[in-house]
């Protein structure tokens, strides 16, 4: 009886340890999760945004994406509601260009008037 209870102690302690290693090491090995950031900035004509990943600028952009035009945004709301499209691009890891459909809709929404 000693016997069996001993061996099952020693089977438990190996299990618990190698299941530390294992957690130590994936945790050592896992990269932390990347923190993106945006900021919307003004420019000479308009507005513009550049999204930061780990303090690194990953995209400058002071003009319009997508059109045709090289123009800056034209208010403060259609910049960063265009950033935050990119950025949750991103975060998806998916292709973070942005299309020439979902410019104007921002722009529709921010610029009632129009640019």
């Amino acid at each position: 009886m000693m016997n069996i209870k001993s061996g099952r102690k020693k089977w438990g302690i190996l299990f618990v340890l190698s299941l530390f290693s294992f957690s130590l090491i994936y945790y050592r090995t896992t990269p932390p999760p990347k923190r993106a950031e945006l900021e919307v900035f003004e420019t000479a004509d308009g507005w513009g945004y550049q999204i930061r990943v780990d303090s690194k600028v990953l995209i400058y952009q002071p003009t319009i994406p997508a059109l045709s035009s090289n123009r800056s945004f034209p208010n403060e709301d259609s910049a960063r509601e265009t950033g935050l499209l990119v950025m949750k691009k991103v975060k998806a890891g998916k292709e973070f260009s942005v299309t020439e459909e979902e410019v104007n809709r921002i722009l529709a929404q921010t610029c009632p008037s129009g640019i």
